[in-house]
């Protein structure tokens, strides 16, 4: 029943969000390739802060994706296509915003939309979609 989706969506967001973290620790403990990558100091340097706010965006893209996998096993495909537009619409804006930041700015602004993003798919899973008023409560088999 619902109850029972509900937990699992729980989980599948849980899990997507632990994913994250695993990616984001293994970008960061990669950081000492970079030297290997390219012998350009300059590129080097402008390589590694990007790098971090990489990592630290991981774990908001995996709750990201497992929360449009999960509207996407409900068949909610217009609340996807809203989701990305206005994801996209905040992606747009931000660009012009940090545009002077340069390559930050292009990072600033994929934060931008991952985060609309993820405020819209816990929206939809914990207010507005189908298993928004299920009782997280399953009873024990």
């Amino acid at each position: 029943g619902a109850p029972a989706a509900a937990c699992a969506a729980d989980r599948i967001y849980a899990w997507g969000a632990l994913a994250g973290v695993v990616f984001g620790a293994l970008l960061l403990l990669s950081l000492p390739l970079v030297t290997r990558m390219s012998p350009v100091p300059a590129v080097q340097a402008a390589a590694r802060p990007v790098a971090v706010f990489a990592a630290c965006l991981q774990p908001i893209v995996g709750a990201v994706f497992a929360g449009e996998g999960i509207m996407q096993g409900l068949e909610c495909f217009g609340a996807i296509s809203r989701l990305t537009i206005a994801g996209a619409a905040a992606l747009v804006i931000s660009l012009r915003v940090f545009e002077p930041l340069g390559l930050r700015g292009v990072w600033m602004s994929f934060f931008a939309f991952n985060l609309v993003r993820l405020v819209g798919v816990l929206r939809f899973h914990l207010r507005a979609g189908p298993l928004a008023g299920a009782s997280r409560w399953v009873p024990a088999a």
